[in-house]
């Protein structure tokens, strides 16, 4: 049973540390190198079944249009479940071959000075229970992390890893992060964001498309007004994203629709936005999983019931346009 009482925003789990913070104006000075397609998977949390269907994805476009500038990103959280030696390894070697950018998870495996736990900045209304979970899974995690340095020599560590990306498809601007444009753990890209904050996002930020993460939930939220940013988060990549079939989403954006099946395509000007499915449900996967986190452990009281069960999310829910009046030049 999960337990709830008064909590404090300081507290290890849900602090937001400073270094997390900046501007949406920080986006207009990255340099925004051009790319016809980009996969970004956020929250993978170790599952090396994802992690193999999101390779194969990868190669398969690098081979159909081999003229064509295809990048993979992981944008955060690519370690969560895995902590153990073996499993760790391979989740980084595999993933290091790529684009990274890193999320509260990997953020927190070397950081000194005060305690913010797991840095998911989980607000209130999140059971006391979940956050102490997540905070001990961190712990676990930051040990596997330490323990592999040390056989890593010259291993530079997560924090040298950026916070966010910004590439150029189609003539659009479009920036990767994990949160959200304010915060590397930020929650604000939901299915919440209306009309009028999409408009001041592209105006302090020069960004077209965000495509983000961290909240577990996806969502795509665009307005009807051309001069304001749209979401594509992908929720995570480890993770069902709804019922049956059990699959965690990819994001891919391009300037061609993806020759495969899709679990949603939306256009934006000149970009195909699309949410790709990742087989994270595997026997493999809740097999590896079982032998770290067995019934009882954190990991399991936190998130089996959604890697066997999927969750009540459905497709509808997640899609949101908002209506909005376009701006006279």
């Amino acid at each position: 049973m999960e337990t709830h009482k008064s909590v404090s925003v300081f507290e290890p789990g849900r602090a937001c540390p400073l270094d997390y913070r900046y501007s949406p104006a920080l986006f207009k000075q990255q340099p925004a190198p051009k790319l016809d397609t980009l996969i970004a998977a956020g929250g993978l949390y170790g599952n090396l079944s994802s992690l193999d269907d999101l390779e194969a994805i990868f190669k398969v476009e690098q081979h159909s249009q081999p003229d064509h500038a295809v990048e993979l990103v992981f944008n955060g959280d690519f370690h969560w479940f895995d902590a153990q030696s073996e499993w760790f390894d391979e989740i980084e070697q595999r993933t290091a071959k790529y684009t990274r950018v890193r999320g509260n998870v990997e953020t927190e495996f070397s950081r000194e000075g005060a305690d913010v736990g797991c840095g998911c900045d989980y607000p209130e209304g999140t059971s006391q229970d979940i956050v102490d979970r997540s905070n001990r899974i961190e712990q676990a995690l930051a040990a596997q992390a330490q323990a592999h340095r040390s056989r890593v020599p010259g291993h530079p560590g997560w924090q040298a890893l950026p916070m966010l990306a910004v590439r150029t498809i189609g003539g659009l601007r479009v920036a990767v992060v994990h949160g959200d444009a304010w915060s590397l753990a930020g929650w604000r890209f939901s299915s919440e964001m209306d009309a009028a904050t999409l408009r001041c996002l592209h105006a302090d930020s020069g960004i077209d498309l965000f495509v983000s993460s961290h909240t577990c939930q996806a969502v795509w939220v665009r307005s009807t007004d051309p001069s304001s940013s749209a979401i594509l988060n992908n929720g995570a990549a480890g993770m069902p994203a709804f019922g049956q079939p059990l699959q965690g989403l990819a994001c891919r954006v391009s300037t061609r629709p993806f020759d495969g099946p899709v679990v949603m395509r939306q256009r934006l000007g000149p970009l195909y936005c699309e949410w790709l499915g990742l087989n994270c449900s595997t026997p493999l996967f809740q097999k590896q999983f079982l032998s770290r986190w067995p019934e009882g452990s954190d990991a399991y009281l936190s998130y089996w019931h959604r890697i066997v069960s999927g969750t009540t999310s459905t497709l509808g829910n997640c899609i949101k346009e908002r209506s909005g009046e376009s701006r006279q030049e």
